[in-house]
């Protein structure tokens, strides 16, 4: 991994910059914003104004940002509630007090009526979601990370598999996971303490350069990503593309 270079903030964009999500140089003429990494979303807003987490950034096009702001919306809506940490719970609370304004009913009851539809082999209640929309804001965040590490885009279409794995569904399903004590092993990359962490673990084999990343939302929601990487020759990978600048 590449030692990151530091983020300071202002409102001049440097020239030359890209957008990290469509790779693309932003203009002059187009408007930009930061998306932060992890999201800020995922954070409750009283633990934004008692810790204020210093949240890494990349350049995007509004646009391109905008693009996700649904799919974000509905992991945080689909998941909080599900996970019963108090992390969890703070988010969960938010999205109580944006309903009594009426923002995001729909989402939120789209999220309700999911949850006990659908019955398990054991008679259980499964909680169920869009995959896609789910999958691809995960690989969002991964994207990102990949970037801030190596200086390097991913392309929007995942390079490999994503799972999410609720808490009470841990145990059954990592054993299945074959390289997932490897990456238990190592040290956690993330900064956030019970809200997000993160760890990573790349390697080589012949012409296959593949990475597999765990990422913990809210110390009860893990998510596990293999994926290739660009520069690997294994006739699945896209080329690499221009990274994007920042200052």
């Amino acid at each position: 991994m590449t030692e990151r270079r530091p983020q300071r903030s202002g409102e001049r964009l440097p020239p030359g910059t890209s957008c990290y999500l469509c790779g693309k140089t932003i203009t002059e003429d187009e408007t930009w914003n930061r998306d932060h990494v992890p999201p800020q979303r995922i954070f409750a807003s009283a633990l934004r104004t008692q810790f204020n987490p210093q949240l890494e950034w990349l350049y995007t096009h509004v646009s391109c940002n905008g693009d996700y702001q649904k799919d974000e919306d509905y992991f945080v809506v689909s998941f909080a509630g599900h996970v019963q940490q108090p992390t969890a719970q703070a988010v969960f609370q938010d999205l109580k007090a944006a309903a009594e304004k009426g923002h995001s009913i729909g989402l939120i009851k789209d999220a309700i009526g999911r949850f006990g539809r659908v019955e398990g082999p054991n008679g259980e209640l499964v909680h169920t979601w869009d995959r896609a929309r789910v999958h691809r804001f995960l690989w969002k965040i991964a994207r990102g990370f990949y970037t801030l590490e190596t200086d390097r885009l991913l392309p929007e279409r995942p390079l490999g598999h994503i799972r999410i794995l609720p808490a009470n569904q841990e145990p059954e399903h990592l054993a299945d996971i074959g390289w997932f004590p490897a990456v238990r092993d190592t040290e956690p990359m993330g900064t956030y303490g019970k809200v997000f962490d993160y760890k990573w673990l790349g390697w080589k084999d012949g012409e296959l350069r593949a990475h597999a990343f765990t990422m913990l939302f809210w110390d009860g929601l893990l998510v596990v990503l293999l994926f290739h990487d660009p520069l690997c020759r294994c006739g699945q990978c896209g080329p690499v593309e221009s990274a994007p600048k920042r200052n």
